[in-house]
């Protein structure tokens, strides 16, 4: 009888914890709060620089929206505000790309980027830190119209160019790595998931000039720098035809690496069969094989999203910010900083209230690695090994 009592107090006490500290994670976070995910509603977006000019390169799906821009010099403060914008799209057909002038002559500033419907109903909003001297901003692609591009994970057929903010830049170094990145560590890794290419040994080095067009022919990752021996540069990537879908079998097996135990990825590696293994495994996270069905189209769905939304320096599945998406979702509460991302979840989903920090290195987002996140992140990978996921 005791020992039952002491459980009950045990459990009432956890509850308790998770609904006073809930609130008080989110009341921190609530000053910034962003909404950059947004559920069957897709934006692109990105600043670059053409001749110390400032433009910033939109992507949105067809229709009636009212885009509301503003720009400050110490975000989010109201008085640092030195432009503002809120050009109307109407009666859009298609998928459309928009290049918007930003009016100002400063190097370094945030633009906030909202996403107005006709009701008023902010259906996306986002941040976006600047810094001139970012190869980000610097190294772009463009279309063979001189559109840029917003995706830097191309098709083998897509014809691009490479440009720079300066005139004077003629010439670019390209390294080309073949093989394939592994998956982020774990959060309580001591391990870290930045990709330094400097220290990578490359398969090929080879130049290119400025404005020829050029396609890629072999699937991998390139590193497109100013010169060879620095230690900045702009990642390309060409990953397959059916990329951000994961379709190969031995692709759908290694995107399980983050559930599985050794010996239940080694079984699927391994067997004579790796489509019908893959199947089993999955199957036995729940042997309703309906309820099988839609945990494996949850996982596989977050994978795309993940490749879509985060695919940089290697897979969008495979980095940092992939592998939480992944496992956790979308965060309920995103906040941007000019050197860090931070996603908190709540306890709404039956998780533990939990914050994740990005720090951004040179455009790649490195998970702030901590012992604090092993007990989180194994109650949930239980939950996807029980086939518990709700959704």
């Amino acid at each position: 009888m005791k020992i039952k009592f002491k459980h009950i107090c045990y459990l009432l006490t956890t509850v308790l914890i998770l609904l006073v500290n809930q609130p008080m994670f989110a009341q921190k976070l609530q000053n910034r709060e962003l909404n950059p995910y947004p559920t069957n509603f897709e934006i692109k977006h990105k600043v670059i620089f053409e001749k110390n000019q400032p433009f910033l390169i939109i992507a949105v799906p067809a229709y009636n929206y009212k885009l509301s821009l503003r720009v400050y010099t110490d975000y989010p403060k109201k008085a640092s505000m030195i432009w503002m914008s809120e050009p109307e799209f109407k009666d859009s057909i298609t998928h459309l790309v928009h290049k918007i002038a930003l009016d100002i002559s400063l190097r370094e500033f945030a633009v906030d980027i909202r996403i107005v419907n006709s009701n008023n109903k902010v259906l996306f909003s986002d941040i976006n830190y600047v810094k001139s001297s970012d190869p980000t901003t610097q190294i772009y692609l463009s279309d063979i119209d001189g559109m840029p591009l917003l995706e830097n994970y191309l098709k083998s057929d897509q014809l691009f160019k490479i440009n720079h903010n300066s005139d004077s830049v003629l010439k670019f170094f390209v390294k080309y790595f073949k093989d394939e990145m592994i998956p982020a560590p774990p959060p309580s890794s001591q391990n870290s998931g930045f990709i330094n290419a400097s220290k990578l040994s490359h398969d090929r080095l080879f130049t290119l000039n400025r404005g020829r067009e050029l396609k890629l022919s072999e699937e991998g990752l390139y590193y497109i720098q100013l010169n060879s021996e620095d230690g900045n540069g702009f990642f390309v990537n060409y990953f397959g035809e059916d990329y951000p879908v994961m379709n190969r079998v031995e692709d759908l097996i290694l995107a399980t690496r983050y559930i599985t135990t050794k010996d239940e990825y080694n079984r699927m590696t391994d067997a004579v069969s790796p489509k019908k293994a893959l199947d089993e495994y999955w199957l036995a996270r729940n042997k309703n094989e309906v309820e099988a069905k839609r945990l494996i189209s949850l996982y596989y769905n977050r994978m795309k999203e993940c490749n879509r939304l985060f695919s940089y320096a290697k897979e969008g599945w495979k980095t940092d910010q992939g592998m939480i998406y992944t496992i956790f979702g979308a965060p309920d509460i995103v906040r941007k900083f000019p050197d860090r991302l931070v996603w908190y979840y709540s306890h709404d989903a039956g998780r533990y209230p939990v914050e994740f920090v990005f720090v951004n290195y040179s455009g790649q987002f490195v998970l702030d690695r901590s012992s604090d996140l092993k007990e989180p992140w194994n109650a949930q990978i239980i939950k996807w090994r029980f086939g518990k996921l709700n959704k």
